[in-house]
């Protein structure tokens, strides 16, 4: 999509309109495209943050692309780059892991369709787009949690008619957003959209530059916290994965194996104990400075209570969920979003995109438990 450009959309298929005996559309109706923001590049690969990287087609590096800025898949993805089990596994192998960090997941996913990355974690939203224009291999869930809609004072949805509203484009918080305004009734093209990077979220919003935004943890709480009179007015459910560029996934089972690995034995390792929690957030903070070149707002303590509501609590599991990949399910709903945002080609079947989603591994590696040395721990306070 252009900006300026004014796109019918496709009747969107969203959570609340699936009724038991079909889909039930919406009117079709014209939409204003949001506006970029201005000095934000159209292609991801040429912003200013990433112009330093070392990437490559070296068949002996795995380059992966993680977000600092997203928790707690912040605290899991610097578990693992620190992870001496993977290192000396890949080692074997021939290879070794090389961590590069973004903003958010379609940054990723403009980095894995180049070839420049081999793997890389993102939101419900940029894992469907990749398993749609890409054929990604989806491994494992990486987070479940939530969105957050954050107000500069306590109002409706509704209210937010004619404001200025900062979003992620092509996130799942983006996505939020949408599905938000389709349960009010509410016509997207009746904000002024405002794009922006999640870090520059609170800030903005705190300098009345936007009146409202929807991200992640712990940009949400950030915001929560440092601009006064902010309120949460909606929060929805979210998740995020793991995923393969397919060509490195057929062509290197092995080591896409032990890095799924690491992913459970760092989520396992998190769990074992608050004080390693507080050691991954430290880590966290620190990755989340050197993108940004700006500290971290909430303290520590902040970052453990969020990423123990998350996919670290007892509930929480690296395992995909049938029925959110169920025709009807949420991942459903947000792929016909993206069909309608134009985000995925129309050609595009459900079919296709649900099977990019493979969780065999995680079976295979926990039978294996003592080959893959689940319960080793072994982290060191440098990323590898």
């Amino acid at each position: 999509m252009r900006s300026r450009h004014k796109t019918a959309w496709a009747a969107l298929v969203l959570g609340g309109l699936l009724l038991a005996g079909g889909l039930l559309l919406r009117t079709t109706r014209r939409q204003v495209e949001p506006q970029r923001a201005e000095g934000l590049a159209s292609d991801p690969r040429q912003h200013p943050a990433y112009q330093g990287y070392q990437l490559g087609s070296d068949e002996t590096v795995v380059d992966f692309g993680f977000q600092p800025l997203w928790l707690p898949t912040n605290l899991i993805s610097e578990t693992m780059r620190r992870d001496r089990v993977l290192a000396r596994a890949l080692e074997a192998l021939g290879m070794k892991a090389r961590f590069h960090a973004f903003f958010k997941g379609s940054d990723v996913n403009a980095f894995l369709a180049s070839g420049q990355l081999e793997v890389g974690i993102g939101g419900d939203m940029p894992a469907l787009v990749a398993a749609a224009t890409q054929r990604v291999h989806v491994t494992s869930m990486i987070q479940r949690g939530f969105c957050t809609i954050v107000a500069s004072r306590s109002q409706l949805l509704s209210e937010l008619s004619g404001k200025r509203v900062g979003y992620a484009r092509g996130s799942n918080a983006h996505f939020a957003l949408l599905k938000a305004f389709e349960d009010e009734a509410m016509d997207q093209g009746s904000v002024r959209w405002v794009p922006l990077d999640v870090n520059e979220m609170p800030a903005a919003l705190g300098a009345g530059e936007i009146d409202a935004f929807s991200a992640w943890e712990p940009t949400a709480s950030r915001a929560l916290l440092t601009v006064s009179g902010a309120k949460r007015i909606r929060s929805s459910t979210c998740s995020g994965y793991l995923y393969f560029a397919r060509r490195f996934s057929s062509g290197h089972r092995s080591a896409r194996q032990h890095i799924v690995a690491a992913q459970l034995r760092a989520m396992n390792w998190l769990r074992s104990n608050p004080e390693n929690v507080s050691r991954a957030a430290k880590w966290a903070r620190a990755a989340a400075r050197a993108l940004t070149g700006r500290p971290a707002r909430l303290p520590v303590a902040k970052w453990v209570e969020l990423a123990n509501q998350d996919i670290l609590g007892p509930a929480g599991g690296a395992d995909l969920i049938p029925a959110e990949l169920a025709k009807g399910g949420r991942l459903f709903a947000e792929f016909a979003c993206l069909k309608g945002l134009g985000k995925i080609p129309a050609t595009v079947s459900w079919k296709s995109v649900r099977g990019c989603w493979d969780g065999g591994d995680l079976a295979l590696i926990r039978q294996g438990r003592g080959t893959y040395l689940l319960d080793r721990d072994d982290y060191g306070e440098h990323a590898n």
